[in-house]
């Protein structure tokens, strides 16, 4: 990264209360959206902080719709799953660790889908398709979101839980030592809290 870029990124967290609104600015420049999109996907996020928590997922919900409206579908996905974070330190570590110490793919995946400092929830295979689900319920309110404070009211755009998705696709391809896609089948957002998130993949 150039010295200029630095500074841009700079300047453009500083324009943030919000570390979140942040990142996805910070995300959109770095991936060459053009301004005038930047703008309207970012409008009033100047003015958005962590607290109140229904007023800043509120924005982040919106600003979701935005990016559906100007991106097509794939390149949006494409987009968030390159938001992902935690893709470093000791879950990369273990997923390494899991790969080199397993011959086969699918002793590979046995594994992983035991190791829950990588995977919180359930995982397990059906023919081709490889199921991953992220987060446990709680008795008394549901599914949670380990990214939001609480569940929306509202269902929100499932393009909120593709950095997930390129989270857990990330650990899986370093884990099992292939290409894979990740598909968001369902969400908790989007569910306002009744279903988990589910994710497939499929090695290429």
């Amino acid at each position: 990264m150039t010295e200029a870029e630095k500074m841009k990124i700079a300047e453009i967290r500083a324009k943030y209360k919000y570390y979140k609104v942040a990142d996805l600015a910070v995300k959109l420049t770095l991936q060459g959206v053009v301004d005038d999109d930047i703008n309207y996907i970012m409008q009033g996020g100047e003015e958005i902080a962590v607290k109140p928590y229904d007023k800043s997922q509120a924005w982040l919900s919106g600003a979701m719709d935005r990016l559906a409206e100007l991106i097509p579908t794939d390149q949006a996905v494409t987009f968030r799953q390159g938001c992902a974070c935690c893709l470093t330190g000791n879950r990369d570590t273990l997923a390494r660790k899991i790969c080199r110490e397993n011959p086969t793919v699918e002793a590979r995946f046995e594994a992983l889908s035991k190791e829950r400092r990588i995977i919180s929830g359930n995982a397990w295979k059906e023919n081709d398709d490889y199921f991953i689900t992220f987060w446990y319920a709680k008795p008394t309110t549901g599914y949670t979101c380990a990214c939001l404070k609480h569940i929306p009211d509202k269902p929100m755009n499932k393009l909120w839980c593709e950095c997930c998705a390129g989270h857990i696709k990330h650990h899986f391809e370093t884990a099992l030592g292939v290409k894979a896609t990740c598909t968001c089948i369902t969400s908790v957002v989007a569910s306002c809290g009744e279903d988990a998130c589910l994710f497939k993949l499929n090695i290429l």
